[in-house]
């Protein structure tokens, strides 16, 4: 499944959390924010789960999905961060 530029941003807008105090799921809680200049939270894995499972698209997908822009630090071409 590939997915265009609208999409991603569309499922990281979905899937941050509102309160990052209350993510009980433990992911990425040492760091609130995406940087030091104040941009917002990442999106945390059960988030985007959540987001693929109301869109009826598969775990796996899903998985490979966080794990890919995870992996790249939720970077466009190394540079631009991903935001919403």
């Amino acid at each position: 499944m590939i997915l265009s530029l609208i999409q991603v941003n569309l499922i990281i807008s979905q899937t941050i959390p509102a309160n990052r105090a209350n993510n009980s799921f433990g992911l990425r809680q040492k760091c609130t924010s995406r940087n030091e200049r104040g941009r917002g939270p990442l999106p945390t894995f059960f988030g985007i789960c959540a987001f693929f499972k109301q869109q009826d698209w598969l775990d796996s997908e899903a998985m490979k999905f966080y794990n890919y822009y995870n992996g790249i630090n939720w970077r466009i071409g190394g540079r631009i961060r991903i935001e919403d």
